[in-house]
């Protein structure tokens, strides 16, 4: 066990002195090997985060792109680990008062751990599933980490809500792509080492992180490769007519009264019922699927047959789609779909 104070972390239990100092190395396939802090490991090492290891990061995608098998776990490491990089990038160009403390560092690498915690089954199709019946998942925010004066730009290292610049799109921008097999150009390297905390004027000489202007090539490619990805993957016509059939097989499900418990709880929590207790939450993945695919519950067999229509590739048919008009401005219509005929 160890404390953190604004001078870093200290020893305080049993723990090797070589393990504080080393932290442990964990071999990835992006970002080659990563040393992560011992109180990152003890996260990592606990059930709620080991649920990620099967929690696809791409939902349905794996449905259409054989590789897309990468979990929400891994990339969760490649998170923290780009963080602790940022700040180190960031400290070197920065006077001794203002640089990132090693216990800030530290939070924001927690904090990019942790980010994806809250996801459900196959991700975003989760929540989608649950806006069905009105209730609105957001995932957690875990930069509540730091404190109530962390500043912006240590933020922005995780989540960029000014420019959309951040180390959490990098890891997945990258991963994705590898395992999507999609080739893309931008180089989070060189941006990284580009990067620095300057006084922004049209904010007040407020300070964000920012990018050298020479840099304006890579980070166009960058925001072309999540279009890119958008188009080929997120938002592609098979993976969001899929993500529609699992949500009506969970729904058909709910409707029935599949459920799920936990030991000491005798209340039986259904599929849109389970977030609302964290330990419920907790035991859900994407094994979900299977539950009810390889049930023999007699209420699930429509559930089940729209579960294996996904299996055996008989997916919705579009029958007709339209544009509407809203004050002037033009957007897509949801889809009809009907069953095909087999």
């Amino acid at each position: 066990m160890f404390s953190i104070n604004e001078n870093g972390w200290h020893k305080t239990g049993n723990m090797a002195a070589s393990d504080v100092l080393e932290g442990k190395v964990f071999n990835d396939c992006i970002h080659g090997h990563m040393i992560l802090h011992p109180l990152c490991v003890g996260i990592i090492d606990t059930p709620e985060f080991q649920r990620l290891r099967n929690i696809k990061q791409n939902g349905v995608v794996y449905f259409i792109y054989p590789g897309a098998c990468h979990n929400r776990f891994e990339h969760s490491l490649g998170v923290c680990y780009l963080a602790g990089q940022m700040v180190d990038v960031l400290n070197c160009c920065r006077e001794q008062e203002d640089k990132i403390t090693a216990s800030e560092k530290l939070c924001l690498q927690v904090a990019g751990l942790c980010h994806d915690l809250g996801h459900g089954p196959f991700s975003h199709t989760w929540e989608h599933f649950l806006g069905r019946f009105n209730k609105h998942w957001k995932l957690a925010n875990t930069l509540v980490v730091l404190s109530s004066t962390a500043k912006d730009e240590e933020i922005e290292i995780i989540s960029n809500n000014e420019n959309g610049i951040d180390v959490d799109k990098w890891d997945y921008f990258l991963r994705d792509s590898l395992q999507l097999n999609l080739k893309i150009t931008f180089d989070y390297r060189r941006l990284l080492q580009f990067c620095r905390v300057a006084p922004v004027v049209d904010d007040g000489n407020t300070e964000h992180v920012c990018f050298r202007d020479k840099e304006v090539t890579n980070i166009h490619d960058m925001f072309l490769v999540r279009a890119y990805l958008h188009h080929h993957a997120y938002q592609h016509r098979v993976c969001q007519n899929i993500e529609i059939m699992m949500m009506d097989a969970f729904q058909l499900a709910d409707e029935v009264g599949f459920t799920v418990q936990i030991p000491g709880d005798p209340r039986k929590y259904r599929l849109s019922e389970a977030h609302e207790n964290s330990a419920v939450f907790s035991t859900l993945t994407d094994h979900v699927f299977y539950s009810i695919l390889y049930s023999v519950d007699p209420h699930l067999a429509l559930s089940r047959s729209v579960l294996n229509r996904i299996l055996r590739r008989e997916l919705y048919r579009l029958v007709g789609s339209r544009r509407k008009t809203q004050e002037g401005q033009s957007y897509h219509a949801t889809i009809d779909l009907v069953w095909p005929n087999k």
